[in-house]
């Protein structure tokens, strides 16, 4: 009996892995497969918020997603719906909408200081130094949706609190000089 759980068991992962796998390529590939830039770029908002590209040049985005693309930066997955010529175009389209205002337009900072200085309580601020308000915003929905492992943040946030707070952090680091 024991035997056959070591033996079956691990096939049997391997099946729901491979089963995952090819469900996640299949829906990451809906989300590319009308070929337009919109269409493509929605992949990556499925991870990243809009605002995580303002302040990147396009180009300089362009090397990040051709590295990705070419599987040379290992930790970041991207589904195969997105090619090498789809890169550029790609980049500019998410370094173009970030510009316009994604996030950063309707953030409240006066909201995001009430709501911000609730996670002082247990974080240091100089702990978000290396976020970015979007993937700040993206991180904090994770938790609150319980993904990450991490203990819960109040359920009482909506996510213009999140995306307040985030704002908030991130500038409030900044404006001490660390």
């Amino acid at each position: 009996m024991l035997q056959d759980l070591i033996t079956k068991r691990p096939f049997a992962i391997f099946l729901c892995c491979v089963a995952a796998v090819g469900a996640s390529r299949s829906v990451a590939e809906d989300a590319g497969a009308d070929g337009s830039v919109e269409s493509k770029a929605s992949i990556c908002l499925g991870c990243h918020a809009i605002d995580s590209f303002s302040g990147y040049e396009a180009d300089a985005l362009a090397t990040v997603l051709a590295g990705i693309v070419a599987g040379e930066i290992a930790h970041m997955p991207l589904p195969p719906a997105l090619s090498d010529q789809d890169v550029a175009p790609v980049a500019a389209y998410l370094v173009d909408a970030a510009s316009a205002g994604g996030a950063d337009a309707k953030v409240d900072l006066a909201n995001g200081e009430r709501k911000g200085r609730s996670c002082l309580g247990c974080h240091a601020l100089e702990n978000f130094a290396t976020y970015e308000a979007g993937g700040l915003a993206t991180y904090l929905r994770a938790i609150l949706a319980g993904e990450t492992g991490h203990m819960r943040i109040p359920a009482t946030l909506s996510d213009q609190d999140i995306a307040d707070a985030a704002a908030w952090l991130v500038s409030a680091n900044a404006d001490s000089g660390d």
